[in-house]
């Protein structure tokens, strides 16, 4: 039984709140115990007072109790007579019932989210985090696995709501409370959990105040003095507006020895001092997004009990203190978009880790081998420095094949982007001797310098699960690896490879002994979207004539081709490839772009609903056939909808309005455009007096120019004898960065269907905009003109 009918908000009429609350608490009965039960849950639901949060509370505990005698005893129940309960309108009943069916240890994670601000966005990991490093999750079951299960029990009791759902099926990642049951939450606390800003005049002197959320607002300091010394939990949220000093820093530390959860990200922190070494009850440190920090003290080390250590975005963060050995208790290491270039031996200790974003080999610092033991790491990990890694030994020992949680790998053979020195033969010996966990989804790899194969055949094995790969900056590299024997791999990404000059039968995986005896070779059987950079020296897609031996790609639907000017033609197994639905050019060749539009590619392209050229090189329009060399280049694009076209430096702009599915449009950069006019429509000025009729950007929705500076006229002069119909679904526009336009055509100041209008940095349209063109704006919903400058500003024109 599912939920079909939509209530409004407001207090609901008896038949209504019984619909609600039946819908929830009757879920997956039979027929037979919903009518023995319908007499006793009508009584309890209209104790609801037509209530929608409360039917909807109560209606979830109920789906819970399976007899009679429990539903009788709800009914009967001495909480509908409790006073302090009668608050929000009876609101409080069906909670406290909720509150009170619930474990003990459901009851403390419930009370302490009062600890977040109303409206509030929860992450559920981190609220999971802070129930651990409060101690309400111990027992012998993994605590983060308990913590999941709370939160799913509390969810089901619609005790939270506003869900948002990880894209990739992971789950509930974020959530929040309704403000009822906020305010239930803080009724239980009862003055346990305070949120306040530095302008509150709220202290909390009281001594009972256990956690606190410190909001700063502008130009304010944390208020010390409301901080109680038994204060368990510390969340600042300053958002970067606000530093907290050296000095605050201090008597905070001096102050709250009993801290079990500081928060201190994003608030400009330059230095951590010494003194946090006190905190020894502290177990969840988050100093992340403190961009000017460039060291952790050592104290930090001391910090026996520590469990969580958030430093990720202080991307001046070089170095980890020496002692980190120390941390046994350490389950996450959050380090990404940190600096560092150095960490300490004695990280083989950690454990119990289980994240760990980015390891570094340095031969000061640890070695490859060190993450031997460390078996529980999961999620995304990379590996920096492997150029310096000579043997392969110390591979062997990583032992990556069993760290069976890593779902997204990045080896880098360089450090932070900077090159480390590599022997010709270590990478490929290192490379061989790794062995890649078996569930990876994600695999990176950047900074290779040899010129042997860098991916082994064993590797093919193994990774069958991995669905996103990335090759980057292997500059010697010549040949290209089997890619297309993974028979997972969605997503391939490869760039800065300088010294391939062909792409051959090797990169589809394709073994020519095979095809002879086989029936049927695919090559990358799911691949979606490919994309290729910075090729420079690549002339040659070799084609491979598998006739009905097989299939290569066949649910390709993207592909870029970036930076690529030596590069001619596309194979006819892309070119053919029915699934193809975008295709991005960025300063490639003119070749390229032209044997695309050639007569014999028409019916391969003719699928392509998305298509971006982007060019750095002069093309002159009369004679240079990309685009506008006639019209045979617009059937093969017939069924195009999005075009972006970013800095070609052309005089003319192409005959677009001839393209029938066309529905969004962006023109960018065309610094030697002068004028559009009826070439852009594709309206042919030679048309006889007989043709009457005239379509140009039939379905076309939304049109953006940017950037042309040179761009003056915009019009199109009707001949009067036509019937002439342009952009009739227009309903955006945007121009910006356009200072020498001098006004808008006909079309558009007499377009019916347009509903937004942005002008950004227009100078002369945006005077005539008060001027002359007010019954024109008075019909658009949502208009508006920015002019940047000292300043930024939106001007009226009401």
């Amino acid at each position: 039984m599912g939920c079909s009918i939509l209530f409004t908000l407001g207090q609901l009429s008896e038949e209504e709140g019984w619909s609600l609350f039946s819908q929830i608490a009757f879920f997956g009965r039979s027929n037979d115990d919903c009518r023995n039960l319908e007499e006793i849950g009508r009584k309890i639901a209209n104790k609801c007072k037509g209530l929608p949060l409360a039917l909807k509370t109560l209606g979830g505990l109920m789906l819970w109790k399976k007899s009679i005698i429990e539903w009788q005893s709800v009914l009967e129940s001495e909480v509908w007579e409790l006073k302090e309960a009668e608050a929000e309108e009876g609101l409080f009943h069906a909670l406290m019932f909720s509150y009170f069916d619930l474990p003990s240890h459901l009851r403390r994670c419930f009370s302490y989210c009062a600890i977040f601000p109303k409206d509030y966005v929860i992450e559920k990991k981190k609220l999971i985090e802070f129930w651990m490093a409060q101690g309400f999750l111990n027992g012998t079951q993994d605590m983060e696995m308990v913590g999941e299960n709370n939160f799913n029990d509390l969810s089901k009791r619609f005790l939270f709501q506003d869900f948002e759902m990880d894209e990739n099926g992971g789950g509930i990642i974020k959530c929040k409370m309704h403000d009822m049951v906020h305010d239930f939450a803080m009724f239980l606390s009862r003055g346990e959990c305070l949120t306040m800003g530095s302008s509150s005049s709220n202290q909390c002197s009281n001594g009972k105040t256990r956690h606190f959320f410190f909001m700063m607002q502008t130009e304010e300091t944390i208020a010390i003095q409301t901080c109680t010394e038994n204060l368990h939990t510390l969340l600042i949220e300053s958002n970067g507006r606000n530093p907290i000093s050296h000095i605050e820093l201090l008597k905070l530390f001096d102050r709250l020895k009993c801290l079990r959860i500081l928060k201190c990200s994003d608030s400009r922190i330059e230095k951590c001092p010494k003194q946090i070494g006190k905190l020894i009850h502290l177990r969840h440190l988050d100093l992340s997004k403190n961009g000017e920090l460039k060291e952790l003290p050592e104290a930090v080390c001391d910090l026996y009990n520590l469990l969580i250590l958030d430093i990720s975005g202080c991307y001046r963060l070089k170095r980890l203190p020496h002692r980190m050995g120390n941390l046994i208790n350490l389950l996450h290491l959050r380090n990404e978009g940190t600096a560092l270039n150095f960490m300490p031996k004695g990280l083989e200790k950690l454990t119990s880790l289980k994240t760990l974003n980015k390891f570094v080999v340095t031969h000061k610092g640890v070695a490859l081998s060190d993450l031997g033991n460390l078996n529980h790491l999961c999620g995304t990990f990379s590996i920096g420095g492997l150029g310096s890694v000579r043997d392969q030994r110390e591979a062997e020992k990583a032992q990556l094949q069993n760290k069976k949680g890593i779902t997204n790998l990045t080896l880098e053979f360089n450090l932070n982007g900077l090159r480390v020195s590599q022997a010709n033969e270590s990478p490929s010996i290192v490379f061989e001797a790794l062995k890649l966990p078996s569930n990876l989804e994600t695999l990176e790899l950047h900074g290779y310098q040899s010129t042997l194969s860098f991916i082994q055949p064993s590797w093919m094995v193994s990774l069958t699960k991995l669905k996103e790969l990335v090759i980057w900056e292997f500059v010697n590299a010549e040949r290209w690896p089997p890619l297309g024997k993974l028979p997972s791999l969605e997503s391939l990404t490869v760039g800065h490879m300088w010294n391939v000059k062909e792409v051959g039968v090797e990169f589809l995986g394709i073994e020519m002994s095979l095809c002879t005896f086989s029936s049927s070779v695919v090559a990358f059987p799911n691949l979606k979207t490919l994309k290729f950079g910075k090729v420079k020296e690549w002339e040659e897609w070799e084609e491979w004539d598998y006739g009905s031996r097989g299939e290569i790609m066949p649910c390709l639907s993207s592909l870029t081709i970036q930076d690529c000017p030596k590069l001619k033609k596309l194979p006819d197994y892309i070119l053919q490839n029915t699934n193809l639905q975008e295709l991005r050019i960025f300063y490639s060749s003119d070749a390229l772009i032209s044997n695309l539009l050639k007569e014999d590619c028409k019916p391969h392209i003719s699928c392509i609903s998305n298509v971006d050229v982007e060019g750095e090189k002069e093309i002159v329009s009369h004679t240079n056939p990309i685009v506008w060399a006639g019209p045979s280049w617009i059937p093969p694009l017939a069924n195009l909808k999005n075009i972006t076209i970013i800095k070609c430096h052309v005089e003319h702009l192409p005959p677009l309005g001839k393209l029938p599915s066309l529905e969004s449009l962006m023109v960018n950069g065309m610094r030697k455009v002068k004028k559009v006019g009826v070439e852009f429509l594709g309206i042919e000025t030679s048309l006889s007096p007989s043709s009457s009729s005239i379509l140009a950007f039939p379905n076309l929705k939304s049109l953006t120019f940017e950037s042309m500076v040179e761009w003056e006229e915009w019009d199109y002069e009707s001949r009067g004898e036509e019937d002439t119909t342009i952009m009739p679904r227009l309903s955006s526009l945007t121009v910006k960065f356009c200072g020498e336009l001098k006004m808008l055509p006909d079309y558009i100041l007499q377009s019916t269907t347009l509903q937004e209008l942005t002008l950004t940095s227009c100078s002369i349209i945006s005077k005539r905009c008060k001027k002359d063109y007010q019954p024109f704006l008075n019909r658009i919903p949502h208009f508006e003109v920015v002019r940047l400058g000292l300043g930024s500003q939106i001007l009226d024109f009401e």
